[in-house]
């Protein structure tokens, strides 16, 4: 089901308010860890975690998580940081591979900054988009937040 999205209207909210990854009935999913992605200098805004099965756990417990034909929807987290100091402030903060049930708490961390989640869902993976800024900041990468929306939208694979 390619292109269904789950949005709210463009809402700032605090870091209380702010949704982390949601799980629905895969609740063994929230232990699965996502790996921070070098984004380079060409998205000095951007904080990247996919999913990380380079240790071969998805392998060996794959035959556990099979409910009917869907066996795993990966999870990838983009970040869109207002300015690149925000984004190199958090990324030093956060750890490079973190479970999935711990990105609401990371987000909690961040009490000075506001949030709007959007949540992309494609075939086998669903997208998280943050847009995060200070809590005094007007958010100044509007056109940037449409393009990557638009690009995820667009895309039959996403990473």
């Amino acid at each position: 089901m390619v292109g269904i999205t789950q949005e709210r209207e463009f809402e700032w909210q605090s870091h209380h308010e702010v949704s982390g990854v949601d799980f629905g009935a895969q609740f063994l999913q929230r232990s699965y860890e996502v790996e921070k992605v070098a984004t380079g200098s060409g998205a000095p805004h951007m904080i990247l975690y996919k999913p990380d099965i380079s240790h071969g756990t998805f392998e060996s417990l794959k035959p556990l998580f099979r409910i009917g034909k869907e066996i795993i929807k990966w999870k990838y987290i983009v970040f869109l940081f207002n300015t690149p100091d925000l984004k190199d402030e958090v990324s030093a903060l956060w750890p490079s591979r973190v479970s999935l049930r711990s990105i609401k708490r990371m987000l909690e961390h961040l009490e000075d900054c506001e949030f709007k989640r959007v949540k992309v869902r494609k075939d086998g993976m669903t997208v998280y988009l943050y847009a995060v800024k200070r809590s005094n900041e007007e958010f100044v990468l509007q056109n940037e937040w449409n393009r990557l929306l638009c690009f995820i939208r667009a895309r039959e694979e996403i990473f």
